[in-house]
């Protein structure tokens, strides 16, 4: 389904240039993340170009690690250090700029790194927690294929009931990932018997981390998804490569629009087809496989979109609602531009107010974020009077989205 779409839509040439994917690496000493940043970057520890493996130093800065064009690894400094809090390790290295953060842990999952990914959570940013070197623990290699196997199923399994016991204490973390990874078979040069001895979820893993990143631009009918989508690509609705926008004709299958070869916007089906639950829609149109999940409404949000970004959020998937075609509702535009100014501030928080009152009924969607935009103003060729009169999160919303 969505995915059909996206292979389609990253062949096509880049419409901007955006900079890279930038993912957090975040642990303690001595518990693999220079080895996790190496092994995602196919090569060995003593590479000239690698990450610095050294057991005897603790790491107190941020060090950056290039995988390709569209991403990059920032090693962050250990998260022991006795005079940081969570809240403020969370605040002194500026964790919410990063649209994911990557835990690396040994057989334990430490509580301070726990604490962290639960603030990071609130802040709706994605985490996930990797038990990096598994391979240490896998050895000797057992010459019955079967048994190796099953030894590293046991692995695995006892490892998650000790990360879950730990991890789901903290209700943002209810159905967080775990990863289970053995470095040397991140190689594509890995020796086959390795592979088969220590090989877990590598593959899942980088699947994960690199490949393009999809964004699902979720709604009801005529509620301006398509118009958001050619703001966002910087391309009139008229344009011959625009989202096709026409208020007779309701989407009932998925179109994708290639931003660049990291990021991918795909317009889903409208939500409020009656013979869909948001269970259902949510399953068959796997919303599961979204880094980021756009929802885009009206004046008010309806309960279907609520119900879908609610079972989103559980699944530990990145969303947030986008208040669209604001510019409709700012005309016509008063010659007094601190009146305007003061006439925006006054829409958006009524706005904000409707928009809470529907939202917030549902714990899993605390703090979720909502943009207010008009689309005129997404545009980088926008009329300056325009954008003095109805620009509002214009600028914030392309940040989230395409990572500027």
């Amino acid at each position: 389904m969505a995915w059909k779409c996206f292979s389609r839509c990253f062949c096509t040439t880049s419409q901007q240039s955006q900079g890279p994917r930038v993912i957090g690496i975040c642990g303690t000493w001595k518990d693999g993340k220079s080895s996790l940043i190496n092994g995602l970057m196919g090569i060995t520890n003593s590479d000239p170009r690698a990450a610095i493996v050294d057991q005897s130093s603790e790491n107190t800065t941020k060090r950056k690690y290039k995988v390709d064009e569209k991403t990059m690894l920032i090693e962050l400094p250990h998260t022991r250090r006795l005079e940081e809090t969570p809240k403020d390790y969370f605040k002194n290295h500026h964790l919410a700029e990063f649209g994911l953060l990557v835990f690396v842990t040994g057989e334990l999952v430490r509580k301070k790194d726990i604490e962290i990914a639960s603030i990071a959570r609130q802040y709706n940013i994605d985490c996930i927690f990797v038990r990096s070197a598994c391979d240490r623990d896998l050895k000797p290699i057992s010459d019955n294929a079967e048994e190796q196997k099953a030894k590293k199923q046991r692995l695995k399994q006892f490892g998650l009931e000790k990360y879950l016991q730990d991890i789901e204490k903290y209700p943002t973390l209810q159905g967080v990932k775990c990863y289970f990874v053995s470095s040397c078979c991140f190689y594509e040069n890995c020796n086959p018997r390795d592979k088969r001895a220590f090989g877990l979820d590598e593959d899942e893993l980088k699947e994960k981390l690199l490949r393009p990143r999809a964004i699902g631009i979720c709604g009801t009918w005529k509620g301006g998804k398509s118009s958001l989508i050619n703001g966002i690509r910087g391309i009139a609705n008229g344009d011959p490569r625009a989202a096709f926008v026409d208020p007779c004709l309701e989407s009932t299958s998925e179109h994708g629009y290639g931003i660049d070869e990291k990021t991918i916007l795909v317009e889903l089906p409208h939500t409020d087809q009656l013979e869909e639950t948001p269970k259902e829609y949510f399953r068959n149109h796997r919303l599961n496989q979204f880094n980021l999940l756009v929802f885009v409404t009206g004046q008010m949000v309806r309960r279907e979109v609520t119900d879908l970004a609610s079972i989103a959020i559980q699944r530990n998937i990145d969303c947030i609602f986008v208040r669209s075609a604001c510019d409709k509702d700012l005309t016509p535009i008063l010659y007094d531009s601190e009146e305007q100014e003061a006439k925006k501030q006054r829409f958006k928080q009524s706005g904000l107010k409707k928009y809470f009152q529907d939202i917030e009924k549902y714990s899993a969607l605390q703090g979720v974020k909502c943009y207010f935009v008009s689309s005129s103003c997404l545009y980088e060729n926008c009329n300056p009077r325009d954008k003095l009169a109805f620009g509002l999160d214009e600028d914030e919303l392309k940040e989230k989205v395409l990572g500027t």
